[in-house]
């Protein structure tokens, strides 16, 4: 654990962690650990807006299988969260209906 990247990240900033993620994750793909480097790659969907250029890169270097994997994935990883938040994989319906409401409210 590097003091600076947790001081990174405890303000809220993840791409550091995100890069590390791709990284981990590349290496992983390269060692034929395709599940793992999927779930590494994964984590930087926690930007969907930055990471959504992965399943391209992913389809170039490794095939539409690597990318489908890494869809898989990302959308499991969305429904289990969405349980543990609220109780049913059906939460994640509810937050995506509240999106396009809740942000036209914020202001800039």
């Amino acid at each position: 654990f590097n003091p600076l990247a947790i001081a990174v990240v405890v303000v809220g900033q993840t791409p550091l962690v995100s890069a590390g993620c791709v990284v981990a994750g590349q290496m992983c793909f390269d060692r034929r650990r395709t599940w793992l480097g999927a779930t590494l790659w994964a984590v930087a969907f926690v930007k969907p807006h930055l990471a959504l250029p992965l399943v391209p890169l992913a389809w170039y270097l490794g095939g539409w299988k690597r990318a489908a994997i890494l869809v898989v994935v990302v959308a499991a990883l969305n429904l289990i969260g969405a349980t543990l938040a609220g109780g049913s994989p059906l939460y994640l319906k509810d937050y995506l209906d509240y999106l396009p409401t809740a942000h036209k409210t914020v202001l800039y």
